[in-house]
């Protein structure tokens, strides 16, 4: 064939590199997974997050492994999502840290829902969710959980990650 050209495979180190360095260009939302595990709340910034299904209401996060919300993120067991705004970004940088991790619940307008998950009250919106299953992937776990309440705020204007920053995004 008269142009065609022979693809040759990357070397894996060159792969993982540019996989990096394409997934940083990749924008997020920025959102806070919390959980109650008996009395204690746990939490973690989480940038992958995302819909799943409308029928029933279902969304799947990508949890790391070595994330201490993971063995607790069985099937079952009920979470929350927080969506955060463009002023969480000290909430964001705290449930990022494994250093700040003290810091955590003592920053934001923290509630408990009726089910016993706590959850930002002033986020832009919150997921009460329930595992259904999990799913191993290398060093993640995929988390698919059923939607059972919601809470939206008025305001849009979210706080996201990108290019290993936060950014707010400008609105028309």
């Amino acid at each position: 064939m008269m142009g065609a050209e022979m693809w040759v495979a990357p070397s894996q180190d060159d792969l993982v590199g540019a996989y990096k360095l394409g997934m940083r260009r990749m924008a997020a939302a920025v959102c806070l997974m919390s959980q109650d595990d008996a009395g204690v709340r746990k939490g973690m910034a989480a940038t992958a997050v995302t819909s799943l299904s409308v029928d029933p209401p279902s969304l799947l996060a990508c949890v790391n492994r070595s994330a201490s919300l993971n063995p607790t993120l069985q099937v079952g067991a009920l979470f929350a999502v927080s969506v955060l705004s463009r002023w969480h970004e000290t909430l964001a940088s705290n449930f990022s840290s494994s250093e700040l991790r003290h810091l955590r619940f003592t920053e934001g307008r923290w509630r408990t829902h009726a089910l016993g998950v706590c959850y930002l009250e002033d986020a832009q919106c919150s997921f009460v969710c329930r595992v259904e299953r999990r799913v191993e992937h290398f060093s993640h776990t995929i988390v698919i959980a059923n939607v059972l309440d919601v809470s939206n705020s008025a305001a849009i204007d979210p706080l996201l990650y990108v290019d290993g920053t936060y950014q707010g995004l400008h609105l028309r």
